[in-house]
């Protein structure tokens, strides 16, 4: 094709996105302009989406919350004006690009009245300028005026979610029947997908206690203070599976709608719903509710005849969310924004590693709230969705496992000195309340942890950052007598096999030659021979092992003889991630694979029997042993290993996914509180502890090994080297 040629359709292209772009400006002044006419407050809704009586609750007791002023008419013309031309040449640059065309499915599900393409950035832009618009405005359009019809190209449905100050106070979607037949089919109206969306959303927002009582107190235009997000879902396609489970696994849950389709009718789950009830990881459940939802008995599917014409679908969707109602709106998805693997540099994974540090470093919090110089305990799990702790604080393995984290960041050259000493103090203060414990509240794993991140602390490098020697001593005295109690039940009892007492077996014997004087020389002996014994005998049952026996490998005073067949065993750890690695699809492979593979999952470890169905941070203290290992190493050792290599980066890139950051957090109540620790999963919204603590180990270690360089020896960082951040954790790679 002539070069003239395309110049010519890029530039019809960008005159038609303009002309789109003036009309949503003529649309929001418009609106703006009648809003400030009106006397009063009440937000207009036509009797096609609910009758303005219901629309009004009656006044509720406030919850106390405070608002930002409202903008005057005036400054919602000029914000609506400047918010369309900001979106004016992103408008421009999504237009100048063909669209994508999907390959069409099998004939079980038919073919939609829309293009095949799936919805555009472009579209995306164009619903959520007039959705914003009308909020502002504080009106809705009725269906019958023209401006309340928005051309989505190749949209299906559409979902719509208001949030108040990050809580979800609305919701409203609407969608397209599956055409099976022409009257069907015929009966589609796309034009109108996003009006009644958006006003099923407010009508549902102003029922909310809150917003009733400020409306009813204030006459407050609150519709203008929601922060807003558009989900626009594309054509349906088919969703093979001979049972729903075997569906549920092809879904990329999150990323992903699914539709369970009777008759001419198509009932939908938007990920955005979804991930806002934080409950996409239980696709077999939604397929199940859905089927509920249309009116099916909840069986499974080879149990439905043809008669009752079922059949499942999934759809891509696109969404577009704003944090605060004059913010700009940016592609979200379940990880946020997929991190590239060209972003894994020596500095980027420091400065994430001085993000976590910093971060688990505040979240130890002390035992006491009268003492502020006393013993501390670790938080435990945040739910950012109800934005609480649950449980409140952390079990004293998960303290454990922190303490050892934030030890080894306290003595990392990589780190600047300021996080290094406030890490020092708090693994020093989770240590001492871990050693305080009452026999019988103290698990072995939580004395062995903490007996190891004792001995960091006063290794060689870790003396100069603070920490008090004579009291790590005593700590170290009280957990010395409990594992030397540990050791011998042990070694008295006998063991099973089972993964549980390899990892115990694991735990005592890096912790007893840690500590040198724990136990006995031959108790020593006795529990590195039966390790190496587990370790020959059941090798894929040490994997929980991997981290206490990494440990025990890198320590020099180990003999060779013991350390040899150790280290032979992480060979095979390397070779066991590196076939349960989450690799990048081949080029050309189809988006409806058997077994869809999202990026930001890429570099991920899928342990098989995993409950969430996709790699999360169950691998982490796997990786975790592995990277530890490849630390100890020399370069030349390092630079001889492709494996391990091959293995480590693109999983450091996955752990680096499942760091809270923007613009994820930006959907929460308290995104300061959450930024900076740790995801469990990406089908989840909760950070787990002992996520965070892993996480900060295996970036440690990496770094260590230099996995992020060429083969470079690791130079030394100086404090200027990464920005020092606070310890609330608003520091760090966003």
């Amino acid at each position: 094709m002539k070069a003239s040629t395309v110049s010519r359709r890029i530039f019809r292209r960008a005159l038609i996105g303009a002309r789109m772009v003036e009309m949503s400006i003529l649309v929001s002044n418009d609106l703006l302009n009648a809003s400030g006419r009106r006397s009063s407050a009440c937000f207009s809704v036509t009797p096609s989406v609910r009758s303005a009586s219901l629309l009004r609750p009656a006044p509720e007791a406030r919850d106390g919350r405070t608002m930002t002023p409202v903008p005057s008419d005036r400054q919602k013309n000029r914000r609506g004006r400047s918010r369309c031309l900001v979106f004016l040449f992103t408008l421009l640059a999504a237009l100048s690009h063909p669209p994508l065309v999907a390959s069409a499915g099998p004939a079980r599900v038919a073919a939609t009245a829309v293009a095949s393409a799936e919805p555009s950035e472009a579209t995306a832009l164009t619903a959520y300028l007039a959705a914003r618009a009308w909020l502002d405005a504080d009106a809705l359009p009725a269906e019958s005026d023209p401006a309340a019809r928005v051309s989505l190209e190749a949209t299906t449905s559409v979902c719509v979610l208001l949030r108040l100050d990050g809580r979800l106070v609305g919701a409203g979607h609407d969608e397209l029947d599956a055409p099976r037949s022409t009257a069907a089919a015929a009966s589609n109206d796309s034009g109108l997908l996003l009006r009644r969306a958006v006003g099923r959303a407010v009508a549902r927002a102003l029922a909310d206690t809150t917003i009733s009582a400020v409306r009813a107190e204030l006459g407050d235009k609150v519709t203008a203070r929601l922060s807003l997000e558009v989900e626009l879902g594309g054509p349906l396609r088919p969703l093979i599976g001979r049972t729903i489970a075997d569906a549920a696994r092809r879904i990329a849950s999150g990323n992903e709608g699914v539709a369970v389709l009777r008759g001419e009718r198509a009932h939908r789950a938007f990920p955005s719903r979804l991930l806002a009830a934080d409950t996409a990881a239980r696709t077999d459940r939604i397929i199940t509710g859905l089927l509920l939802e249309a009116g099916l008995p909840a069986k499974d599917l080879p149990e439905f005849t043809a008669d009752e014409r079922v059949s499942l679908a999934r759809f891509q969707t696109i969404r577009l969310r704003a944090d605060a109602p004059d913010a700009a709106p940016a592609v979200v998805t379940r990880a946020g924004r997929v991190v590239s693997q060209r972003e894994l540099t020596e500095g980027f994974a420091r400065a994430s590693a001085a993000q976590l540090a910093a971060r688990l470093a505040a979240q130890a919090v002390p035992a006491d709230p009268s003492r502020a110089d006393g013993p501390q305990r670790l938080l435990g799990t945040l739910n950012p969705t109800a934005d609480l702790y649950d449980p409140p604080f952390a079990a004293p393995s998960d303290a454990a496992l922190a303490s050892l984290a934030l030890a080894r960041a306290a003595r990392s050259p990589l780190l600047p000195e300021p996080i290094r000493v406030h890490a020092a103090a708090r693994a020093r203060a989770l240590i001492g309340w871990i050693a305080t414990l009452p026999d019988g509240e103290s698990a072995v794993s939580a004395d062995c942890l903490a007996a190891i991140a004792s001995a960091e602390l006063v290794r060689e490098g870790g003396g100069g950052v603070g920490v008090d020697v004579a009291a790590t001593a005593a700590q170290r005295a009280s957990l010395r007598d409990r594992i030397g109690v540990s050791v011998r039940s042990l070694l008295a009892d006998g063991d099973t096999g089972g993964a549980s007492d390899s990892t115990r077996i694991a735990l005592l014997a890096a912790a007893a030659h840690t500590l040198g004087d724990a136990v006995t020389e031959s108790d020593l002996e006795a529990l590195i021979l039966r390790l190496e014994a587990h370790a020959s005998e059941r090798p894929a049952r040490l994997v929980d092992a991997a981290l206490p026996i990494a440990l025990l490998t890198a320590s020099s005073s180990l003999a060779e003889r013991h350390r040899a067949p150790l280290r032979a065993l992480f060979d095979r750890f390397t070779t066991l991630a590196s076939e349960l690695q989450v690799g990048t699809p081949a080029p050309g492979a189809a988006a409806d694979a058997a077994d869809p593979r999202s990026a930001d999952l890429v570099g991920g470890i899928e342990i098989p029997g995993s409950a969430s169905g996709v790699a999360d941070t169950q691998s982490l203290l796997l990786m975790t042993g592995i990277a530890m290992t490849e630390a100890a190493h020399s370069p030349e050792d390092w630079t001889a290993d492709p494996t391990a290599r091959a293995t480590l980066l693109p999983y450091a890139r996955f752990v680096v996914q499942h760091i809270a950051t923007d613009p994820w957090v930006g959907g929460f109540r308290n995104p300061r509180t959450l930024r900076g620790l740790v995801r469990g999963s990406l089908l989840r919204d909760d950070c787990p502890p002992g996520a965070t603590s892993a996480a900060l180990l295996f970036l440690l270690s990496a770094a260590e090994s230099g996995v992020f360089r060429d083969g470079a020896p690791a130079p030394q960082a100086s404090p200027a080297a990464v920005p020092a951040a606070p310890f609330d954790g608003s520091a760090g790679p966003k």
